[in-house]
């Protein structure tokens, strides 16, 4: 990057919000293996000196990466697409500009996260849901919503939730949509679709500006939740449990969070199990495995979620959710609040193992209560990384790129039927043992048609980050020449492997005269989600 546009940037922004040399280290650190050349950090706290910097950027031709807290952990971190970017870190922009609190939409900038909206409404007293997910309660709303995240909470789709936004164009001139910009704003916030085309999809998965606040829709908090669970003995009764819990969510007129199926490995990950005299780069024979899964009382799979809704309504979801998944599992269990209350009254006078139960079940329905954690992101540690300790009463940071996690993700948009569950299982285990990859699987309902299929691929950097990264693009090519299927997100080397090997015609051909038009010099994030 030339002098001259960092002596610009460090007039706008000042010296200590301008980062070069050792000050950016970390910022190329990822858990997928992937590290870029970063010419800069810049850290602006405002829309303007946004604008200014998309402005000098232009005149320079530098290319720039926004990121909104840097946590997309799995799908590249806080990497840039290409080499030679300025990573825009958005992370001072951290205002919660507006709330409706009749109507639950809030107005936030791209650095506030998860666990600063949560305590936000607690402290208010807010009858609302943050929109949160299983990573760290430090991770963006915005950014996670831009990418398409999915989380735990009734509106569970996070760009679904987003109504409205704002961002800065490759010219410097800000973007509102059109109904907003009509003058209809109070329109806008609770009209997810405004008037015209839909161009605020541009900016999901997109580069076509750096958004710089979004109004998101919030889910009411319900006084009524009940979380469940249940055991699944066999890959037999796992397809029968799909077929029944998709009858469950699209029939009985409920309102339902995600249904997750995960596998034993995937619980042994998420618990720090780790097998005995296993190397991180060793695979579990079948035999392990079934030792393992006797040894720490897991079943093939484990199924969870839970059901919103008035309390007076709590007893028919239950006896509907038994007739509907207990006849294929063992062991359903339902847990609300006030049983919960009650079993951690007497839990201190029960044995460890059994308070150590209790207090799982409590995390478990923080959870569907929409209570930040970074619990689950112990998974990340499953085959290398240092996992940091509590210290006392203050909860450790965890952080996996920082703390040389191997990390990748496979997850495409499956239809929600036993037949192609049963093939894509099958598959993702011959896959992953291939290349020696431990299949860490979960399915998450999208809605009554579409399962996301995730697999999370663990491994030891030092010696499989090769085979990880050959075992993620087997995954993707298997899924769509066998099924028709692909990963509705994807990590920043990817796009090279698959968009850019499209043909010049159809979407991808207007993908590109869209960035053409408005991003000529392709200053905005060059590379990710297109070809340019």
């Amino acid at each position: 990057m030339v002098n001259t546009a960092l002596q610009q940037y460090t007039e706008i922004l000042g010296t200590d919000h301008v980062r070069t040399g050792s000050g950016i280290d970390g910022y190329s650190q990822c858990t997928s293996g992937v590290a870029r050349q970063i010419g800069a950090v810049l850290l602006p706290d405002s829309v303007e000196q946004v604008q200014e910097i998309v402005r000098i950027a232009g005149e320079h031709k530098t290319p720039l990466y926004p990121i909104s807290t840097g946590k997309n952990w799995g799908y590249g971190s806080a990497n840039p697409a290409v080499d030679g970017s300025v990573i825009v870190e958005l992370s001072r922009m951290n205002r919660i500009i507006e709330l409706d609190e009749e109507l639950g939409t809030v107005t936030v900038e791209p650095g506030v996260t998860q666990g600063q909206l949560y305590e936000y409404l607690k402290e208010r007293n807010l009858s609302f849901y943050a929109p949160i997910t299983g990573s760290s309660p430090d991770c963006s709303l915005i950014g996670n919503a831009l990418e398409r995240g999915f989380g735990i909470v009734p509106i569970a789709d996070h760009f679904m939730g987003v109504n409205s936004l704002h961002a800065v164009l490759p010219d410097g001139s800000l973007y509102k949509p059109l109904m907003e910009q009509m003058g209809g704003h109070q329109s806008q916030r609770i009209h997810k679709w405004g008037l015209g085309p839909y161009l605020d999809g541009l900016f999901s998965q997109g580069n076509a500006g750096i958004v710089t606040q979004a109004t998101i829709q919030l889910a009411p908090n319900y006084q009524g939740v009940m979380a469940f669970a249940f055991r699944i003995l066999d890959e037999a009764s796992l397809l029968k449990l799909i077929d029944a819990s998709r009858e469950l969510q699209s029939r009985s007129g409920l309102t339902y969070g995600n249904i997750k199926f995960f596998n034993s490995r995937y619980l042994m990950a998420a618990n720090g199990i780790v097998p005995e005299n296993i190397a991180p780069a060793g695979l579990m024979s079948p035999d392990i495995l079934a030792a393992m899964e006797k040894k720490h009382r897991l079943d093939a799979w484990t199924g969870v979620g839970a059901v919103y809704g008035d309390p007076v309504l709590m007893r028919s979801a239950k006896k509907l959710i038994r007739n509907s998944l207990g006849a294929h599992s063992k062991q359903l269990i339902f847990a609300t609040e006030s049983r919960v209350k009650k079993l951690e009254a007497i839990s201190r006078f029960m044995p460890s193992k059994v308070a150590s139960q209790v207090s799982g079940l409590r995390k478990f329905l923080n959870y569907q209560h929409g209570i930040p954690s970074e619990d689950a992101l112990q998974a990340a540690y499953w085959k290398s990384g240092s996992l940091p300790s509590d210290k006392g009463n203050i909860p450790c940071n965890r952080h996996p790129a920082h703390d040389r996690c191997g990390v990748m993700w496979y997850v495409p948009a499956i239809p929600f039927s036993r037949g192609v569950v049963a093939d894509y299982i099958a598959m993702v285990e011959t896959t992953c043992t291939e290349h020696g990859i431990e299949p860490v699987s979960n399915f998450t309902n999208c809605n009554h048609a579409c399962l996301y299929g995730l697999v999370m691929l663990l491994f030891d950097k030092e010696v499989q980050l090769e085979a990880a990264a050959a075992c993620r693009k087997k995954l993707v090519e298997r899924g769509r020449d066998e099924f028709g299927i692909l990963p509705y997100r994807m990590n920043i080397d990817e796009v090279d492997q698959h968009i850019d090997q499209l043909p010049s015609q159809g979407a991808r051909q207007l993908m590109s005269d869209i960035k053409q038009s408005i991003d000529p010099n392709h200053i905005i994030a060059p590379g990710r989600y297109s070809a340019v």
